[in-house]
């Protein structure tokens, strides 16, 4: 990823504040990299998310709340919230132990790095209130975000469902979800790696966790 992009990614963030979220109306993990750009209700196609949003928000005249008609009314992914003190704490939990080993380095050093480009930890000096947690237990070890030996057909049940899970997929697509979905199901937060995994990939993946949506198939 070139510096133009990632200065970018940052600019778009501090014009969102804690990011404005965009997904896939199908509620699955979305929108990853690589999804179909919208239909209109005429049946022409957007050239990109960004504008089908644009348009939505033009002709709802609910000033700004267009992603509301998109989504039917279901609830779609939200701007991460604030907690007591004000804080933007994003969680998240490694699949498995596998996943924690393997990949935590580069995983966490995206975060680091974002927090970085915002201007540094969160607090008045930096201008903004992000910052990442992993989910751990009351002895302070790390929780994995499924039971061992089930990947995908449970999830602890001791980690909420807001928490990203971060895996990686031998052989499957990168993809990051868009910002914050609560729908009561899990695994709708989901950062993804694969095969020749880069910091500039987990960076991107981890700009979509942070609101970022970007343009598909023009």
């Amino acid at each position: 990823m070139s510096t133009s992009m990632i200065v970018f990614y940052f600019l778009q963030l501090a014009a969102l504040a804690v990011a404005i979220a965009i997904s896939d109306p199908q509620l699955n993990f979305g929108p990853f990299c690589g999804t179909p750009s919208p239909v209109y209700d005429n049946g022409t196609k957007a050239t990109s998310w960004e504008q089908y949003f644009e348009e939505l928000e033009k002709t709802s005249g609910q000033n700004g709340q267009g992603a509301t008609d998109a989504w039917n009314a279901n609830p779609g992914p939200i701007p991460w919230p604030r907690n007591s003190e004000n804080k933007v704490v994003i969680p998240y939990c490694f699949t498995q132990e596998w996943d924690r080993k393997n990949i935590r380095h580069i995983t966490e050093g995206g975060m680091d790095k974002w927090i970085e480009y915002l201007g540094g930890t969160a607090g008045k000096d930096s201008g903004h209130a992000i910052s990442f947690k992993e989910r751990l237990d009351s002895e302070g070890k790390p929780m994995y975000c499924a039971p061992v030996k089930k990947y995908r057909d449970g999830w602890n049940a001791g980690i909420p469902y807001d928490t990203v899970a971060i895996e990686f997929m031998d052989g499957g697509g990168w993809g990051g979800s868009v910002g914050l979905t609560q729908n009561g199901k899990p695994w709708q937060n989901l950062v993804r790696l694969s095969d020749g995994f880069t910091l500039g990939g987990v960076l991107h993946e981890l700009g979509h966790v942070l609101g970022q949506a970007h343009e598909h198939n023009r």
